[in-house]
């Protein structure tokens, strides 16, 4: 009987399969750093200095980055190292467009020593969307949430402080349509 069904039904199990496994897979490709979402690496560049690496390719680079974000391509990363190993023990945010090749430059960096390396969730793209949101004195009110949290103790990476901070984004964003 068990076996009747799943002949008769393969066609179904595989596309429930393929599509349970095409949602797993960001998970299993995490890089192990600490990502943070747009509104905490904002706080962390103002806040704490860090230091912005860009690994998009250079003509990615030059078509739109985030200020005083330095270009080093992760093909060229380990080529590249003597260059940024004076941010070792600083803050420092890695981006790319998306965060997919960002996540393997946190990985290569924290295997070389990097001690506070942060992985820019969603990449650029990301953040140029966190920044179109409506400004209030020059800050977003997603923004100047995210920093009332992070003054208050709460962290705005945890599950509850991101969905927050995105439910207020999303409210704003419709509001100003």
């Amino acid at each position: 009987m068990p076996m009747e069904f799943i002949n008769q039904n393969i066609l179904l199990i595989s596309i429930v399969v393929v599509s349970g496994l095409g949602l797993l897979w960001p998970m299993f490709m995490r890089s192990g750093a600490n990502d943070v979402n747009p509104a905490a690496a904002t706080l962390l560049i103002n806040r704490e200095d860090a230091h912005v690496i860009d690994v998009r390719e250079a003509d990615e680079f030059a078509g739109g980055h985030l200020p005083e974000a330095k270009n080093v391509q992760l093909s060229k990363l380990s080529d590249r190292i003597a260059e940024i190993e004076k941010f070792k023990d600083k803050p420092v945010i890695v981006c790319c467009a998306s965060g997919m090749r960002s996540g393997k430059a946190c990985g290569q960096l924290g295997k070389l020593g990097f001690t506070k390396v942060h992985n820019l969730a969603g990449g650029v793209d990301a953040l140029l969307l966190f920044e179109q949101l409506p400004q209030h004195a020059g800050r977003t009110q997603a923004q100047q949430l995210a920093e009332r949290r992070a003054a208050a103790g709460a962290p705005v990476e945890d599950a509850a402080g991101l969905l927050e901070v995105l439910v207020f984004a999303l409210v704003e964003h419709s509001q100003a349509q």
